[in-house]
């Protein structure tokens, strides 16, 4: 591992022992989310809120007692460490220990690794984390490269998955700093037509976080940008997909006739008449259809 690398993951583990951590939403999650002896991988939607819930893990950990210095948060999109493969990774280990403020409890470590997916090979070492049995350790990736039969097959059956959704009704309103009347039944009519106008905002809006809050013309351009690139790197890259024009008119079919029936036969006749308006001589070229 170059002296770079090293520097980028001394930083993220000094700063994650020290830091103020960031302000979130706290997020819903069906069922436990940790399971002991097991690495819990959270799954989901790009964009979804994978990273804040690794964020409030650790929020729930320091409220609960543990000390934040227990519990490492790496994020492996640090473009300084694009090169490493999952036999650096022990590197982690060594330096946590010399960089852990003192006088840290003895209780196990509390590993939050964001986007470890890019790493080569980083299964065995989250395996050799918890054979050691001094640590618990939470993984997050994205759909393209980490899905619930692969991460239990790659731990070996040491993986618990937890998937995350993007914002439910509640989730939505405790972001906009309100609050669900409690029965609804028995709100007050004022109460209850904001209860109605911000669920009408919800459904057109979505649960996105990143799209809370936002002008129509904006949130349309972001879940734009969602669409292609779930498609570009979680559907294309992974399929390796050829026609990727014809899989964004497609997209672009489904999403504009949610709940219509669907006909391979016609939309294939669909895509050929589509694809003759735009084969050289017909005046276009393959355009962007999102």
């Amino acid at each position: 591992m170059d002296t770079r690398s090293r520097q980028a993951l001394s930083e993220q583990l000094v700063r994650s022992c020290h830091a103020p951590l960031p302000q979130f939403t706290r997020r819903r999650v069906a069922g436990r989310h940790h399971f002991p002896g097991k690495a819990t991988a959270v799954l989901g939607a790009r964009r979804a809120g994978k990273t804040t819930f690794l964020h409030q893990v650790r929020a729930e950990r320091i409220a609960a007692g543990a000390r934040q210095g227990r519990m490492p948060y790496i994020s492996f999109e640090d473009e300084r460490i694009a090169d490493l493969d999952g036999a650096a990774l022990g590197f982690l280990t060594e330096e946590y220990a010399r960089v852990a403020p003192s006088g840290a409890d003895a209780s196990p470590a509390v590993w939050c690794f964001d986007e470890i997916q890019l790493i080569p090979g980083w299964e065995r070492f989250v395996r050799r984390l918890l054979d050691e049995g001094e640590s618990e350790v939470f993984v997050s990736g994205s759909s393209a490269q980490m899905l619930s039969l692969e991460v239990a097959t790659s731990l070996r059956g040491r993986g618990w998955s937890v998937l995350m959704h993007p914002f439910g009704f509640d989730e939505a309103l405790r972001h906009a700093g309100l609050t669900v009347p409690d029965p609804v039944g028995g709100t007050v009519v004022q109460e209850r037509l904001a209860l109605e106008r911000e669920f009408r905002n919800w459904l057109m809006a979505g649960g996105f976080p990143e799209a809370q809050g936002l002008d129509m013309a904006s949130r349309a351009q972001l879940l734009r940008d969602h669409v292609d690139v779930a498609i570009l790197r979680d559907v294309v890259e992974r399929h390796d997909v050829r026609n990727v024009a014809g899989l964004r008119w497609l997209v672009r079919h489904l999403l504009g006739n949610a709940g219509a029936l669907f006909s391979v036969e016609k939309f294939h006749r669909a895509l050929e008449v589509a694809g003759s308006r735009h084969r050289p001589g017909h005046g276009a070229s393959t355009a962007r259809l999102s």
